[in-house]
Parts: structure tokens; C-alpha cells; sequence
């Protein structure tokens, strides 16, 4: 049997729960000034749950907050791959509700954070660590574990269990460690062998990524290139040594918006609708279109999307309050006007295109940005060949103020943009 057994050891960061340190940490003027904000939002309040229906309530919620950032971070979102995980959890907190520990801060009744964790004597162990995008800028995750610690102190709990992991917010929380074991059972010598060895190889290829990357990627082009068709290898050669890009900006003003209407199919910052992004080009992949989606929620920008059976099929975002936008596509940088709101980065799914959803979600966010206080003027911008775009934006009343220019002749790059973008570049420099 033992040959088919693995031990390894590990470091467990711990959180000695200390009455002084908890209420020093409280005391610090920057959490104080975190806690003042929040409160200044809504009603803050914190609790431990112990009734099914209460968890019901938020759950489902807290499973988005979870997916969301674990695809983000560890490329895998937990609740989604797997349909049994929630009707798991929930089990297990009907059956064992004094054992299960679980606690949520609210912000007028919506949760906003959330520990999952067992109890074991004065012992409470991380399960899972759930906290709201939506207000990052306040740290409701940090907040939370404050107001945990002070809660499991006043229960007679002494000590959190943050597991190992690795994860740097553990380790700023963690004021002790020790050392755990964990046995992985095979179902045969030969098993627990290969496993080993894919382990150790996988090791290998961590230290040795800076080397081992550059070689795949050249190895990579070049298969690329066996599988490549001559006349694309030349059109690809061809664009290398001759490329021109035209980025054109456009505006719409109140009175744009006052000829639309919201769309019911649109939905603001929903979170189970990003989770149903699938790829759908081959330039794209789940992980950084979650990655990048936690990023700008986080920043405080808006999704609006729209899900067709289970599916992704649009999306676009707004900025609210843009001062300034940095344009890959012609390398360029735009500062806007007081007031302005910005539409970028939209995407049809190509299962779905054609059915007027980038012009139903367009019309739907020119409503919600006039709807805002302060607001006065909608930018959106487009490469000049993208023409089924173009059409919609210029159909829809939007007028066009001029346009960024980038070109590159056999390495030598050139920028420009039409005079009327250039004034305004030069007056706000």
C-alpha cells in the first residue's frame, strides 16, 4: 500500500486571533476611513448565518463573486464546471449547520462578502473567501476577515486556519505557521509513479519557463508556418512591411439618447452572463476575458451583455467620467471633454451575430449614460474597416469627430490624427 501513497508537506499560514491585535487593527485610521465609505453607501452590517433560507438568499450571488475571480486568478471557475458543487453545499449546511461556519457582510441587504469555513474545537478553517468586484476600492475581503476574527473571538474561537496555498492575502493575514501533511492515495504503484513524475516535470518546466517559452514559441511559428498556405505567408509578410490603420472617434449628445430605449435583454454588470463567455475566435480564451473583466469591474466600469440560451452572445463596456483612452490600434492616447461616458471593446459571439444585438446594446447604454447625472457626451470608436460596425454607429446618429492614424512602411512606424483630434490632443497637453 505505501507505495502507492504520496506524502508532501506543506507551510499552513495561521491567524492567532489576539484581542489586542484585533483591536488595533480597528483602530488604524486607513481601515476606519474603509469601514466610514462603506457606511456612507448603505447600511453595513455583519452575520453569521445559521438558517438554510438565509444562505439561499445570498448564495447564489456569492457563487458568482467566487467564479468569477477564481477563473480570473486559477483559471478555473469551481461552481460552474461542476452542477453538484452548490447542491453539495448547500446539503452540507442543512445537515451540519454548527460545523459548516459561515458568515456574510451586507451593504443594505445585498452581500458583498462572505467566509465559508469548519469548525474544529477553537479552530475555524478556510473554505472559501468571497468578496463583491463592485467595490473593490474599499476592500470588503480585508474588511471581512477584521470583522470575523472579532466575531470568532467573541464565540471562542482562537485561531483561523488559512490553508495552504500560496496566496499572498494569506500570508499578509497570517501571524503564524506550522506544517501540515497531505497523503494522495493511487490506485497503483505504477499510478502514484506517473503522477510523481508529471509533478517533477511540471516543476522542472516552472523554473526553466524563461528558457523553455522563447523555443516554443519559435517552434510553434514555425509549424505555423508548414501548415500555412503560401499566399497567406505572403499577405502576413506583406503586412509587416505595409500597414495602415484608421481610428475613427464618434460622439452622441442627450438628445441622441432621447430617441431610444433600454432593451430588456441587456443586463448591467451581471456576472453569471460573463461567466457564460465562450470562445468564439481564435484569438481569444476564457481566461483573459475573465481576467480582464474582474480588472475593469474592479476599476469601476460597466458590462452590459446580453446571455441567449446559456450563452454569451454580447457584450460592450462603459466608462463613466473618462478623462483619457490609450488606443492600441494606432498607439495612440484621447483626452475627452468634461462629462463624457466612453463605449468600448464590444463582441458578438459569431453564433449570434446578425440579430441587432450591437445596436440594442448600444441604444440600451446610451440611455443608462444620459440617465447619469452630469453626463454629456457618448464616445465610441471603430477601425474604418470594420464597415457592419461603422454602419450601426453611423445609422444610430452618432457624428463623427475626426480620426487616428498609424502606419508602418518596412518597420518604420509614422502616427498622426486629423486636425480637429490634434487641436484637441494640443490644447488639453
Amino acid at each position: 500500500m505505501h507505495n502507492s501513497v504520496i506524502f508532501r508537506r506543506h507551510s499552513r499560514p495561521l491567524l492567532i486571533l489576539d484581542p489586542d491585535d484585533v483591536k488595533a487593527t480597528f483602530a488604524k485610521k486607513s481601515n476606519k476611513s474603509r469601514f466610514n465609505r462603506l457606511k456612507k453607501l448603505g447600511k453595513l452590517d455583519f452575520r453569521r448565518l445559521t438558517e438554510s433560507t438565509d444562505l439561499e438568499v445570498v448564495f447564489d450571488d456569492l457563487i458568482a463573486f467566487y467564479d468569477l475571480r477564481q477563473g480570473a486568478v486559477n483559471h478555473s471557475s469551481p461552481f460552474r464546471q461542476d452542477p453538484q458543487k452548490r447542491r453539495f453545499h448547500s446539503h452540507l449546511f442543512a445537515t451540519v449547520p454548527d460545523e459548516a461556519y459561515v458568515t456574510v457582510t451586507y451593504l443594505d441587504e445585498r452581500p458583498i462578502a462572505a467566509f465559508w469555513g469548519a469548525v474544529s474545537g477553537e479552530t475555524v478553517h478556510l473554505g472559501m473567501l468571497v468578496y463583491s468586484p463592485f467595490l473593490a476600492e474599499h476592500s470588503p475581503g480585508k474588511l471581512h476577515i477584521m470583522q470575523l476574527s472579532e466575531h470568532l473571538l467573541n464565540g471562542g474561537k482562537h485561531v483561523l486556519d488559512l490553508t495552504p496555498g500560496g496566496d499572498p492575502w494569506k500570508e499578509r493575514f497570517a501571524n503564524q505557521h506550522d506544517e501540515v501533511a497531505e497523503a494522495i492515495v493511487y490506485r497503483s504503484e505504477w499510478a502514484r509513479k506517473l503522477a510523481d513524475t508529471l509533478d517533477a516535470l511540471l516543476q522542472w518546466g516552472k523554473r526553466g519557463l524563461a528558457l523553455v517559452e522563447p523555443l516554443a514559441n519559435v517552434r510553434s511559428m514555425l509549424a505555423m508556418l508548414r501548415r500555412a498556405r503560401p499566399s497567406s505567408v505572403i499577405r502576413k509578410i506583406s503586412t509587416l512591411a505595409h500597414l495602415d490603420r484608421e481610428f475613427r472617434v464618434y460622439r452622441g449628445d442627450r438628445t441622441l439618447a432621447e430617441g431610444y430605449a433600454r432593451d430588456a435583454r441587456v443586463r448591467c454588470n451581471s456576472i453569471s452572463n460573463l461567466l457564460s463567455f465562450e470562445p468564439g475566435e481564435p484569438w481569444q480564451d476564457r481566461d483573459t476575458f475573465l481576467s480582464n473583466a474582474l480588472a475593469r469591474l474592479e476599476r469601476g466600469e460597466f458590462a452590459y451583455s446580453v446571455c441567449i440560451d446559456n450563452h454569451l452572445a454580447h457584450c460592450g463596456w462603459m466608462v463613466v467620467n473618462q478623462t483619457e483612452s490609450y488606443m492600441t490600434e494606432v498607439q495612440q492616447s484621447m483626452t475627452f471633454p468634461p462629462g463624457s461616458v466612453a463605449f468600448y471593446d464590444f463582441y458578438s459571439h459569431p453564433d449570434f451575430r446578425g440579430r441587432g444585438l450591437y445596436r440594442a446594446t448600444i441604444a440600451h447604454m446610451l440611455c443608462e449614460a444620459f440617465a447619469r447625472e452630469g453626463t454629456e457626451y457618448a464616445y465610441i470608436s471603430v477601425l474604418a474597416d470594420n464597415l457592419p460596425s461603422r454602419h450601426v454607429i453611423e445609422t444610430m446618429g452618432f457624428q463623427y469627430q475626426g480620426s487616428f492614424f498609424w502606419k508602418r512602411r518596412f518597420g518604420v512606424e509614422k502616427k498622426w490624427a486629423s486636425p480637429v483630434l490634434a487641436q484637441s490632443e494640443a490644447a488639453n497637453a
